[in-house]
């Protein structure tokens, strides 16, 4: 800035400083000092030259100095010496715009500048340029005039700026996350990961990777099969990653959790977790949700290129070079479509690696046709990712052993066995039937951990069963589906052998699993007594827990695949029976209940509406209509439909077009009119009773809404 500029800028901060306001009428400035001079780049005469003060009246504590105040007086300090006015550094009058809480009240046209510093905005120095006649400075520092001395002042308006306050796109984003997915969640209490002393090879691989910034690679994909330990490393390598300082965001996907178990939460949650490191990036990314709310309902890449990549390009290089830049992936496979697991990973080389950010991804997943396409040769990430492949490449047996050996003494500690109680031999037909699965093992200390039984029986079973699943295996789930099969058995007998238990065990526990409601409400569905779901559950705590909602969750999905196979659950495959006994008990349900009490659950949170939305169209839309038939059902629907039953869903099923398309039960009516043609056959059997204008309401509603037309 030239000399004449600097004279007249202080002059005027001088003017406006001393011009009378209210805003503090006990501050004053005392006289300035006065010294003329005609050198070329000193003060004109009567240039003020400032005398420290401590005296500032009104004030309580010591005195305090703001940021505009703090540059002038460092400007002026050679001043004193020699009445000469330093240059201000170049770089502090970029042509960067304000930013809130910073300085306000400029006249029309006028920008503070700012510093170019690439640290936090909190260490912006404003800089005063010409003001109104009403000066005001709003100064996001703590202080004015620190260790000033000697100071009067006088009509100084000063606003403290508060903390910043977060915009609606901020808000916006928040509502778009899945909490859930977070490596450190509630929602995942207690997670998988790697023991003490295990796993040490393949975890040092990962965070060597992840650590070398000079790789010419940006992508880690690691495979492999059900059980062989990959959320527990994803888990563990996160935890390394945070208290290194290095990561960036995580997100685990779950087929049992509804958000989750989906992409439409994976950029929202890795841009809200960006947000959080830079403050930078979390302005950046409120004001892309701010300029367009409807950011979330465009494709995953513009996504993607919105949130993350777009913000992350604006940063100065120093703000970036602090980033934390470790993302983690885990259980891609449990995204469940498969197209979009194909989107996640073409995203993922279009917008994030190759340069095109600093990030550095770490993803897990069992070998699905999805990525297994993409690694293979001649697949789009082949030479674009660091390929580890877990089941091949690493044989975790020492790993299981130990890991069998320290949970077989805990559990001796925790119920004062003798130190002898196993034996090397119990370890080694336990790490034998594991096959390299971490999912066996744990499963198996799970099951005799339990708290209902003796330790030393349950082992007994374990090593028995695992000798006896242990010979030639046809499957590689042969040993874990023979535990998994024994453990249900056992939990079986054990429900039989009290007199009082009237319920088909299997049934019963297979349409807890397919019914994804809390366990009293299922209950209450399918017509059982009170904590049925308890007596049901209690031995199978080593394959199950429950969620704080009350819903069945499943320690592995492993154990979930198993009973969604008939191959591999074999005498214990249950699907088809538990649909149908599923879709009974709810239409039973709902025909008890009065037309009022359908009115009443379109308004309230009435289970009733609940029950339809997730059970009898849901179900019946998910079920594999080339192998499920529904014979079954036919004296079950005649009974519906003598107690009115199709009316109560007509009243359910019209009442929501009146609303509108955003009514929470809308998508629940589109279901319901997909798979009505699948339900007409059925209907037939029983259409006399059905009335006939009830009968030709609901099948022109379905010609109008989604074209199907009557047989």
């Amino acid at each position: 800035m030239p000399p004449r500029q600097k004279r007249s800028l202080l002059r005027s901060f001088f003017k406006y400083c001393t011009k009378r306001t209210n805003s503090i009428p006990a501050l004053s400035f005392s006289e300035p000092t006065t010294s003329t001079s005609d050198n070329a780049g000193r003060l004109n005469e009567k240039a003020e030259a400032w005398v420290p003060s401590t005296e500032l009246k009104g004030i309580s504590g010591a005195p305090v100095l703001g940021e505009c105040d703090r540059y002038l007086l460092t400007s002026l300090e050679p001043a004193q010496a020699s009445n000469q006015i330093p240059p201000a550094p170049q770089q502090q009058f970029s042509d960067w715009p304000p930013q809130s809480g910073m300085m306000h009240n400029l006249p029309d046209g006028e920008q503070a500048p700012r510093t170019d510093s690439p640290d936090d905005d909190d260490n912006l120095t404003p800089v005063p340029r010409r003001h109104s006649a009403r000066h005001e400075f709003v100064i996001s520092g703590p202080s004015v005039f620190t260790g000033a001395r000697h100071t009067r002042v006088e009509n100084l308006s000063i606003h403290q700026a508060g903390p910043e306050q977060d915009t609606n796109g901020w808000k916006l984003l928040m509502e778009k996350t899945a909490p859930n997915a977070l490596h450190n969640s509630d929602a995942r209490f207690d997670p998988p990961k790697c023991d003490e002393d295990t796993r040490i090879e393949v975890t040092s691989e990962i965070l060597v990777w992840i650590q070398d910034r000079s790789a010419p690679t940006q992508l880690l994909c690691m495979t492999g099969a059900a059980g062989s330990g990959k959320s527990a490393l994803q888990q563990t390598s996160a935890e390394h990653c945070e208290e290194l300082g290095i990561l960036a965001s995580s997100f685990f996907f779950s087929t049992s959790d509804p958000t989750r178990n989906g992409c439409s939460a994976l950029v929202p949650t890795i841009a809200y977790q960006l947000g959080l490191k830079s403050l930078r990036l979390r302005r950046a990314i409120a004001a892309v949700v701010d300029h367009d709310p409807l950011i979330f309902t465009q494709s995953l890449k513009s996504q993607m290129q919105a949130l993350v990549v777009d913000p992350v390009r604006q940063l100065p290089t120093n703000a970036l070079s602090d980033l934390p830049f470790a993302i983690l992936i885990d259980g891609l496979d449990e995204c469940n479509d498969e197209d979009r697991q194909r989107g996640i990973l073409e995203v993922l080389q279009e917008c994030m690696i190759g340069g095109r950010t600093p990030f550095r991804i770490f993803l897990a997943s069992r070998p699905e046709l999805a990525i297994h396409g993409a690694l293979q040769p001649g697949g789009h990430l082949e030479r674009l990712a660091y390929h580890i492949r877990l089941s091949d490449d690493y044989d975790a047996t020492t790993d299981i052993r130990r890991s069998v050996q320290r949970m077989l003494h805990e559990i001796g500690r925790r119920r004062n066995l003798n130190p002898t109680w196993y034996t090397d031999e119990d370890v080694e037909a336990i790490v034998k039937a594991a096959s390299g699965q971490y999912i066996y093992a744990a499963t198996a200390m799970r099951y005799v951990s339990e708290p209902r039984g003796s330790p030393l029986d349950r082992l007994n079973a374990v090593v028995s069963w695992s000798l006896s699943g242990g010979g030639e295996q046809t499957s590689p789930f042969a040993s874990l589906d023979f535990l998994y099969s024994q453990i249900l058995l056992k939990a079986k007998q054990a429900y039989e052998a009290v007199d009082t238990n009237r319920y088909d065990f299997l049934l019963t526990f297979n349409s807890y699993v397919f019914l994804d409601r809390s366990l009293p409400l299922q209950d209450q569905i399918l017509g059982y007594e009170d904590q049925t779901s308890e007596h049901i559950i209690c031995d199978l705590r080593s394959l199950v827990t429950w969620s704080r909602s009350g819903c069945l969750n499943f320690y592995h999905k492993s154990f979930e695949d198993f009973l969604d196979s008939e191959t591999r659950a074999g005498p214990l495959y249950m699907k088809a029976r538990a649909l149908d006994h599923i879709i009974a008990g709810s239409l039973r349900w709902v025909a008890k209940h009065s037309e009022l009490d359908v009115e009443n659950a379109m308004r309230t949170n009435s289970p009733f509406g609940d029950v339809i939305y997730s059970v009898v169209f849901t179900i019946l839309r998910k079920a594999n209509r080339q192998c499920y038939s529904l014979d079954n059902l036919v004296d079950t629907v005649i009974h519906f439909t003598e107690a009115g039953g199709w009316e109560k869903i007509h009243i359910w099923v019209v009442q929501p077009w009146t609303i509108g398309s955003t009514h929470p039960f809308h998508e629940a009516v589109t279901s319901w009119l997909e798979i009505f043609e699948w339900l007409i056959p059925l209907m037939k059997v029983c259409i006399r009773s059905i009335s006939p204008v009830l009968t030709l309401c609901v099948l022109q509603t379905c010609r109008t809404e989604v074209g199907i037309h009557g047989r």
